[in-house]
């Protein structure tokens, strides 16, 4: 089960539970692995860049007592190619929203925003788009 307080996603995959988590060890090395900061990868996601898709997939996915997996870029790959780039955006999507918008105890989590969840969307009247 996810820890949304960490910011954690879990999807299964490989015909097992997966955990992804995009936390502040895991963003460090996203930034230093593409040598760009998290609002430009943020802006890459929604263009659909899938090279950062896949480096978030590579240290996102944890094992099960909370450690990196240590996947390479291809395993990270084939994982995607498994659920499917839209499973895949969806749950970094999901994982970067709870990163940056923590839940208070018994909080339940905002539902998931489109593209990399990093960005607020407004309309003329001030209400929320449907």
């Amino acid at each position: 089960m996810s820890n949304v307080h960490k910011g954690e996603v879990t999807f299964e995959a490989g015909g097992k539970l997966q955990t992804l988590r995009l936390d502040t060890n895991a963003l460090c090395a996203l930034e230093e692995d593409l040598n760009i900061g998290v609002g430009e990868m943020a802006v890459l996601l929604d263009g659909g860049r899938i090279s950062v898709m896949r480096a978030c997939i590579r240290v996102g996915v944890v094992n099960g007592n909370g450690t990196t997996a240590s996947m390479t870029l291809e395993e990270a790959g084939n994982l995607i190619d498994e659920i499917g780039y839209q499973r895949a955006m969806d749950l970094i999507s999901k994982t970067l929203e709870r990163t940056f918008t923590p839940q208070q105890e018994g909080e339940e989590p905002n539902p998931p925003t489109a593209g990399a969840g990093t960005g607020k969307r407004s309309s003329s009247s001030g209400s929320q788009p449907a």
